[in-house]
Parts: structure tokens; sequence; C-alpha cells
């Protein structure tokens, strides 16, 4: 009763009261501060309703997480009246007095903390009663109390201290406890009553600037394309600041602690990186990120240089996927080139045992806890170092200490960076891969010698899992190959390989040692091999498709021979192979500008009718010498695959027509699980007939979602376009559509049937429309516009869920 009471005073008299008012004396102006925490309350959106129904907090620390909406929020109030409410430092100076903060950028977390935070996170402030007789507690006449500033008040007969500045500070071990504390909160339990799970743990230094450190934690939400929305644990808001001994749990377990607990529940930790480097010489902040790695969480680093935040991490994030005319990795290494490296460095050095932790309790509470649960300092040092120099290592920084780093960790690590970087360490500091997990290396300016030397690296990296080189356009050759081929046969636990050897030198002999390196990892699960643009015939695709014929573990095989010599024999060698792997999910082929025919392609729908298990095919036989015959049997071959779920066909630039697409959809018709469908067949003879049946065939897709189909430069005119719409119309859950028409004869009437056979899709989200170029583009675009408009208006199609797009005219 008292509690509501007094908050119903405190909300609706200090909250009206200005904010802006300046103070010269902190010992007569306790008051005016107490005016201005209330502010506070109201300006950062704290809700006191969270936390009054409830004495102690009843949410689990590890479940009190921020989103990114606060800390902007934060950011702005600490911006707007850093200057005008007068924030004292925490500790006074060597003159006695208390600093006070007028600079936004130098407003450490611990001083925002001690102003905001801790009198803030109980509903009105922290409100303590006295304790018992003989152990009472004297305000000294300038409000100073342990662990703050506080005002007295006298409350039903008794006295109570009000903090305004600072906490009452947590009861020394074994001793009594001279405050009894009749609320305590978090500030997340202020923004949020119910609890949730942080996807992301982020440590912090208590002395870094918050601006800075939030301004690392949003750079982070930005390069990971997280919204305002998104959550992150951080002690400083999930902590009950006025009772941590409570929340922290028993001292004799590490594991009770809410940032452990946090970690385990995250799906990886964030290390915000001060300019100075300090975190990297904070014991807590070490431990914290020691223990990251320690769970295999994904790491990541941010930090702030130049005015702007920068985001580190070991592999491509969600933002550098967003570049299409860029793969995923160059556009992660154009990021990261401007993140300050000597930052990280600092890390290296970083010692468990020697780096600062406070009291001299907390030493011997850190070092059970790093010996609880990383085994003892140096295997916590080897983690940091190591998590260090693989970060490093994607930057270009190669370093004896790195290296040094690397041969010594003890648990597996992950690697992505440039083949020449791999070489310098190898050359220059003898770097060893024993323990590296992941390989991804880009080497488009690499050499053969480079290829030797990192085929020698590889010969010890018996751990490895994962393998994705890249040599496009590179100076590789036979030679070289040879030597990394024999590697691949090491790593006993090897699952994943993509290599890409496309614009190479590479010739059938590479090839053929590829396939016997490959033939020796009996755990292979997924293979990738781009040999595009080369001079690879049939005896390297033969050889390959034999060698990989005897691992039984294969479920997905992504094989491009685009532009190559391979012609029917070697695509014969390739269907058997198919036909021997019988637990195949995912087929990927590209055949297109190859000399290949009919033959070939009936032993490859010989395999497939064996597939029970394949759920996606990816087929492209653009520019072959394929026909209506060899396209017929892959169709009527889809329906054996029963769990077959997406389906992309491209026969552009061939001779096939209405006969191929007619067996192509009644394959499709008998694929009872099929939810996404492309299909090219541009500069082909495929006519009305032809495009007639494929809509039917799809409509009877009873799961059918998406579907592109690129008919430009057929012979498709009104009648095919009007049947494919309706038959479109008629698929119950069709919500994506893209049709390409240009250079055919659709005309003013089969636009209209396709508006209307589209109608009745009531699922459509998005429509993609190309049609004709030439004299009559300017009077179809009217057209398909009238005919768009007609359905997006329906009442089953409401702005929000129908966005029509004509893309080309």
């Amino acid at each position: 009763i008292y509690c509501l009471h007094d908050a119903m005073k405190f909300m609706t008299g200090v909250l009206k009261q200005p904010p802006g008012f300046q103070m010269d004396d902190i010992s007569v102006s306790l008051e005016a501060i107490e005016q201005r925490l209330g502010f506070a309350l109201e300006f950062l959106e704290l809700s006191v309703r969270n936390v009054l129904s409830r004495e102690y907090s009843k949410l689990r620390p590890e479940c009190r997480p921020i989103a990114v909406s606060g800390l902007r929020r934060v950011a702005e109030f600490i911006d707007t009246y850093c200057s005008s409410h007068r924030w004292a430092s925490p500790l006074p100076g060597s003159n006695g007095e208390f600093e006070i903060v007028s600079d936004p950028a130098a407003l450490s977390i611990n001083n925002f903390v001690y102003n905001v935070i801790a009198p803030v996170t109980a509903p009105i402030g922290h409100e303590v009663a006295e304790a018992p007789a003989g152990a009472s507690l004297e305000l000294a006449s300038d409000g100073r109390v342990p662990g703050g500033f506080a005002i007295e008040r006298l409350v039903d007969g008794s006295r109570r201290f009000r903090y305004v500045r600072g906490a009452p500070p947590d009861p020394e071990p074994a001793q009594a406890d001279r405050f009894v504390r009749t609320f305590s909160g978090s500030i997340a339990e202020m923004l949020c009553a119910t609890e949730r799970i942080a996807p992301w743990f982020c440590t912090h230094w208590w002395g870094q600037p918050m601006l800075e450190f939030i301004d690392c934690v949003l750079a982070h939400a930005r390069d990971y394309l997280l919204g305002d929305t998104a959550l992150y644990w951080l002690f400083v808001f999930a902590g009950n600041l006025s009772a941590m001994q409570l929340e922290r749990g028993a001292e004799v377990s590490a594991i009770e602690y809410p940032f452990f607990r946090a970690v385990k529940l995250a799906q990886g930790g964030l290390l915000p990186l001060d300019r100075d480097s300090h975190v990297t010489r904070r014991a807590w902040i070490a431990f914290e990120t020691a223990i990251v790695v320690h769970l295999n969480k994904s790491f990541a680093v941010s930090t702030v240089h130049g005015g702007k935040g920068h985001t580190l991490a070991l592999e491509p994030v969600p933002r550098d996927h967003q570049n299409r005319n860029r793969d995923a990795a160059a556009q992660q290494r154009l990021r990261q080139r401007k993140f300050p490296s000597e930052r990280l460095v600092a890390m290296l050095d970083t010692r468990l045992e020697k780096a600062n932790s406070g009291a001299a309790r907390e030493v011997s509470f850190l070092r059970n806890c790093i010996e609880q649960i990383l085994g003892g300092y140096d295997n916590g040092d080897r983690a940091l170092h190591t998590i260090a120099a693989a970060t490093l290592f994607g930057l270009g920084e190669v370093r004896a200490a790195a290296t040094a780093a690397l041969n010594k960790a003890n648990q597996p690590y992950s690697l992505q960076g440039e083949v020449r970087h791999l070489v310098e360490a190898r050359s220059d500091h003898n770097l060893g891969l024993w323990m590296c997990r992941s390989l991804r290396l880009q080497g488009e300016d690499a050499s053969d010698d480079d290829a030797t030397t990192l085929g020698k690296s590889l010969v010890q990296a018996v751990n490895l899992e994962s393998i994705s080189l890249d040599f496009h356009g590179s100076k590789v050759q036979d030679t070289g190959v040879k030597v990394l081929a024999r590697a691949l046969g090491t790593p006993v636990a090897l699952k994943l390989v993509s290599l890409d050897f496309q614009m190479t030198k590479i010739g059938d002999s590479g090839v053929a040692a590829i396939g016997a390196g490959l033939g020796l990892a009996h755990h292979l699960v997924s293979v990738a091999l781009d040999f595009s643009e080369t001079k690879v015939g049939n005896a390297g695709l033969i050889a390959l498709a034999s060698s990989l014929a005897h691992v039984r573990t294969l479920t997905s095989v992504d094989f491009s021979f685009y532009g190559t010599q391979v012609a029917d024999k070697g695509v014969l060698a390739l269907g058997a192979f198919i036909m021997k792997s019988i637990g195949l999910e995912r087929i990927s082929l590209n055949l297109s500008g190859t000399r290949v025919g009919d033959e070939a392609l009936d032993s490859v729908v010989a395999g497939l009718t064996d597939q029970h298990m394949l759920n996606a095919v990816v087929f492209r036989f653009a520019g072959t010498e394929i026909g209506d015959s060899g396209v017929a049997s892959l169709g009527a071959s889809l329906a054996f695959a029963h769990h077959l779920t997406s389906v992309e066909l491209f026969f552009d630039a061939t001779t096939i027509g209405d006969i191929g697409a007619v067996g192509v959809g009644n394959g499709l018709a008998r694929a009872k699980r099929l939810t996404s469908v492309s299909l090219n067949f541009k500069d082909t003879q495929v006519g009305d007939a032809g495009a007639a049946a494929l809509g039917l065939g799809l409509r009877k897709s009873a799961h059918l979602s998406k579907v592109a189909l690129d008919f430009s430069g057929t012979k498709v005119g009104d009648a095919g376009v009007g049947a494919l719409g309706v038959a479109l119309g008629a698929a119950a859950h069709l919500n994506s559509i893209s049709l390409d028409f240009t250079g055919t004869l659709v005309g003013d009437a089969g636009a209209t049937v396709l508006g209307l056979g589209l109608e009745v899709a009531d699922q459509l989200s998005f429509v993609s429309l190309t049609f004709n170029h030439g004299p009559q583009k300017a009077h179809l675009r009217e057209k398909v516009l009238e005919v768009l408009a007609g359905f997006s208006g329906s009442p089953k199609h409401s702005p929000t869920a129908l966005r029509a797009q004509v893309a080309e005219w």
C-alpha cells in the first residue's frame, strides 16, 4: 500500500516539473535530482506498473533482455540531458569533490548506472528501511549514505532513505545487512513485464562510454539486419543492481550466474571494443568472452571508428548477402576493411590471471569459475587467443602471435580469409591447422605454388569438417590441384566441400585427382564443384563420378561443367553415379553450353527414378543439344521423387517444343509435394499447347506457393497465356508469380484472360509480369495495368497483401 501510494504521488507530482535547471551545489540539490529521476522514468518509457506487483523480481535474470529501441531511447536521453542534468562521477576526486560529467561522449556506463539506472530501478527510487536497532545508519549533512546519496523520509514512523544517486551496497559476507530491502528490480523489467530470450549476449566494461557502447550494439544490429525489436542481454540493464548477490546465486558455482545462463540461451556473443582496448584487459569480460567461445556460440566484435560503428565476424553477416552484384565473402572483406584491427590485436596479450578483476573476493570467485568451466587459466587464455587470431585472419592480419595462438588451440576453430594470407602464415610462421574445423578461403589471385602450399597445410587439418575454396579466375593448374586433392582425403570428419575452379587452367587430370581425394572422405555429406569454362572433358568427369560413387553418405551434390568439353560419354558416367547414390536429397547440375544430348539426359533420368529422398533439383541445359525426347523423359522421372518440393529447370536456347513442355507438365502434375517451380524455356519452340500443359500440371500441385516461368522469345500467344492464367489461378496456395513473355505474340486478349485467371488466386502477395517490346508496348502497358488494378482492387487482394510489379516493357 505504501509503495502504491508513494508511487502515485511521485508520478503525478514530480513528473510534471521541468527537467532543465542548473545546480551548483550537490549537497542542497538532492530534491532536484529526485525530480529528474522522475523525468527519466517518463523519457525512457519505464513502467512502474511492471514491478509494483511484487516485492522482489520474479523474472529470471537471464530472461531480461533489452530491445534495440530501448537502447536508442537511452542514447537519445544521454545526448539530450547529460549537460543540463549534471550527472556526477560515482567517486570523489583527489580534492574530495564529485566531478560533474557534462559531455555526453564522456559519460561512462558506470556514470549512467550511478546517476540513472541504480536510482530508478525501484518503482519510486530505492526505498530502503532502516535496519534494526544497534545497526542504525546516519545520513550525512550532504546527503551521503553508503553507496551514494539519499534523501531521508519518515514513513509511518519509520526512517527511510530514498537513494537519488547510486544504490545500497551489497552486504559483506558473514555480516548482517544494514538495509531492509523492500523492493528491487531492473531496467529490463520496467520495459517489459514478461520473460524473453535474447538471441545475443553482450559483455561490457563499466568504464566504456555509454554512447560508444550503444553505437557498438547498434552497428551489430545493423549488419545482422536486426530491427528495433531485436533483443540483447546486457547485465547493466538485466541485473538487479540493489540485490546483485541475491541474483548471482551461490558463489561456489559459476553456472548459477545470470550471465552464464544468458550465454547458454543465446545463439551468439558480442564483444564491444572500446577505442583503447581496455575491455581486453578486464578479467570478467575476458572470462565471459571465453565462455562464448567455449560453448561454440557465434562470435562477433564491434567498435566505433571514424564516427561509425563496425562489425567483425568469422562468417559473412546477413548484410553481406544483400548485394546481388558481389558474393557475400567479397562483400564481407570490403565491409570489414575499415575495422581498426589493432584494437583486437590487444586480445592476443590477454592473460586471465593477470587481468583486472576488482575486489579480492572477486579474484577468488573468478578463479573458481575459470577452473570449473574452462579447466584453468591456460585453457581460458587459449580460447581467447584463438578467437582473436581467427578473427584477425579474416582481416588479413598475419602475425607471429596470432599464428602461435592457432597452433596452441585446444578446441576447434574456423578460419575465413584469403589463400595468400594462409600461405604467408604457413611460410613465415609455420601455421598448422590441427584444430581447424572450418576453412573458407578466396584465391582469385592464387598461383599453382599457392595451391601446393595450401595442400601441404591441409595434410595437418585432421579435424576439418568443412572446406570452401574459391579459385575462380586464378592461375591454379593441375600440378597444384593434385597436391591439394590428395590432402582432401586426410580429414577423417570432412563433411562439406565446395571448390570453385571456374575459368582456371585445370584439366582432366586435376579433376580426376579431386575425385580420388574426395573418394576417401567417407563421411562426406555435401559436395559442390564448379569447373565452368575450363578445358575439362569426358575423362575428368568419368573419373570424378567413378570415385564419388564410393561415398555412400552424400545427400547433396552440385556440379557445374558449363562451357566445358563434356559430352554424352561423360554424362553417362554421371548418371551411373546418381543411380548408385540413393540417399541424395538435392541435385544441382549445370551442363549449359556443352554438347550434351538426349542420350546423356536419359542416363540422368534413369538415376533419378531411384531417388526417393530427393526434395530439390536444379538442372541447367541451356544451349545444349537436348530435344523433346530427353526433356519429356526428365519430366516423367520427377514423378518418382515423392518428396520433391523444389524444381528448377533451364532449357533456354535449345530446340525443344511443345512435346517437351507437355512432358514436363505431366511430370509436375504427379509431384504432389511441390512448393516451388522455376522453368526457363527462353528462345525455344514452345507454343500455346506447351504453356497450357504446364499450367495444367502446376494446377494439380496442391502445395504450390511460388512459380517463375520464362517464355520470352517463344511462340506462346494469347491462347497459351490465357490457359496458363486460368490454371495458375486455381492453385490454392499460390502466393508468388513471375512470368516473362518478352518477344512473344501475347496481346490484349491474353493479358486480359491472364488477369482474370489470377484474380481468383486469393493468396497472391507478389506478381511480376514482363511483356512485349515493340510498337504495342505502350498500349500493352496500359492494358496490363488495367488488369492488375482490377484484381488488386478485389476484396481478396488488400493493398498490403499484393504488390503488383510490371517489371519491364
